[in-house]
């Protein structure tokens, strides 16, 4: 099962490189109007979210969408070493520090995020 993840991970990604920043700038566009025109977001009071990086699709513009509609954004926070994962509140991408792999995460000082408040 990890085997295949990875490689499907490996796959999605070499798919992400191919594209031209046009295509990816479009795809990601219409990603996040379509997420937009969706009841569960329209619904949704506190958005759980990962913090993308490239190649992936941005979630900046969705996250700063979010706040603008005044909905709670909680993005996870991991702990490699028990290889467990909480959602924290951010406000501002002020709360967020490099961790490993350059991934941006909540410092530690952030408001958990319970599982029954994430809406979408």
């Amino acid at each position: 099962m990890r085997e295949n993840k990875n490689k499907l991970r490996q796959e999605v990604r070499s798919r992400l490189m191919e594209l031209t920043k046009e295509e990816h700038e479009e795809l990601s566009n219409r990603i996040a109007e379509n997420l937009f025109a969706l009841e569960e977001w329209k619904n949704a009071d506190t958005i759980g979210i990962t913090i993308s990086i490239p190649p992936e699709v941005p979630t900046v513009r969705i996250i700063e969408q979010a706040w603008s509609e005044g909905k709670v954004v909680a993005v996870p926070k991991c702990d490699p070493e028990k290889k467990t994962m909480e959602f924290k509140k951010i406000s501002s991408f002020n709360q967020l520090e490099s961790v490993y792999y350059g991934l941006l995460e909540p410092v530690a000082e952030t408001a958990k995020a319970c599982k029954e408040e994430l809406d979408a």
